[in-house]
C-alpha cells in the first residue's frame, strides 16, 4: 500500500477487507484460511476439515496480536466462544512455516501461505467454516489514474483471475 500511495507502483494486489479511504479496491474473490501442520502431527492428514474448537489448546506459530491475519482468527475464535494457545510469535510466513516444520506449534494462514516456498512438506489442512476468509484484490489510488502499461496489466488480472482457486 505504501508503494502504491508513493507512487512506486501503480497498483497492488492484495487483502481488501480494510482498504485505506485513499485507496480503491476491487476484490477479485476470497481466500479460505487453513491449518499448517508437520508431518507426524495427529491433525496433519486429517480427512475433511477441521473444527476451529479442535486447535484449542494446540501451541500456535501466529503473528501479532494487532496484525491483521491475528485479528481475523482471534475474532474467529472468539465468536465460537474459544481461546487459543499463541505460543509463538513471529512477523514472517517464512519464519511461521519454518518453525511449523520444526515442531514449535501449529500455525493458521491464508491458503497461498502455504502454496508458495517454504510450504513444502507441511499439511494444510482446510478449517470448518468460522468466518476465517480474507478477500484479495486490487488497490489503486483514488483518484489516480494508471498508465496505459498498468492498466493493460490491471484489465488482464480482472479477466483472467483463477476466481476459483481462491474463493471459499
Amino acid at each position: 500500500l505504501q508503494e502504491v500511495r508513493g507512487g512506486a507502483a501503480d497498483f497492488g494486489l492484495t487483502y481488501v477487507d480494510e482498504v485505506p479511504e485513499d485507496m480503491t479496491a476491487q476484490p477479485l474473490g476470497r481466500e479460505r484460511f487453513v491449518l499448517v501442520a508437520p508431518p507426524g502431527h495427529r491433525l496433519a492428514q486429517r480427512e475433511g476439515a477441521v473444527a476451529l474448537s479442535e486447535v484449542v489448546g494446540e501451541r500456535l506459530v501466529s503473528f501479532p496480536p494487532e496484525s491483521r491475519t491475528r485479528r481475523i482468527i482471534d475474532a474467529a475464535a472468539a465468536k465460537g466462544g474459544l481461546t487459543l494457545r499463541h505460543a509463538v510469535t513471529v512477523s514472517q510466513f517464512a519464519t511461521m512455516l519454518r518453525l511449523v516444520r520444526a515442531g514449535a506449534g501449529l500455525a493458521i494462514v491464508p491458503g497461498s501461505a502455504v502454496a508458495g516456498p517454504g510450504g513444502e512438506g507441511l499439511f494444510a489442512v482446510p478449517l470448518a467454516r468460522a468466518g476465517l476468509t480474507r478477500r484479495i484484490g486490487l488497490v489503486t489510488p483514488t483518484g489516480r489514474a494508471p498508465g496505459p502499461v498498468a492498466a493493460g496489466l490491471l484489465a488482464a488480472l480482472r479477466d483472467g483471475w483463477p476466481g476459483s482457486a481462491i474463493n471459499a
